[in-house]
């Protein structure tokens, strides 16, 4: 015997939800550095996006971002210090000639450093914009 088998077909009714907004992203890239908004230290994003404390910037120096490496970096700087053989200087990682003699370096507390002398027979010259013993 043949049994006939019906299929009633209803049309298909989707109801649709209010979908949820997907998160919003972490405000930071785990390992990031910034400069804290305060400028009195240096924040680094943490393993879940938040900014946490890294380094307080000592008395007198504020965060400031300075190429570095292609990128920028946060340091602790003093705009107006001085010592190390000169000036207060605001560039740190700047050489500049220290004399005919000698080469200095802007240091992260805004004081230039003598890095060396130059040999016997030579002097600081400035090559391309960099100082060279010649």
């Amino acid at each position: 015997m043949l049994k006939t088998l019906f299929l009633l077909s209803a049309p298909l009714l989707i109801l649709s939800s209010p979908t949820t907004p997907p998160p919003p992203p972490p405000p930071c890239t785990y390992g990031a550095y910034r400069c804290a908004p305060s400028k009195t230290e240096i924040q680094v994003c943490d393993y879940y996006g938040k900014w946490q404390h890294d380094w307080s910037c000592q008395k007198g120096t504020t965060c400031q971002l300075l190429a570095s490496g292609g990128g920028m970096i946060p340091y602790c700087v003093a705009g107006t210090s001085t010592g190390g053989g000169g000036t207060g200087c605001t560039t740190p990682g700047k050489m500049e000639c220290m004399g005919a003699n000698a080469i200095k370096v802007c240091n992260v507390q805004g004081a230039y450093e003598k890095v060396g002398d130059c040999p016997a027979g030579t002097a600081c010259k400035i090559l391309y914009g960099i100082p060279y013993c010649m």
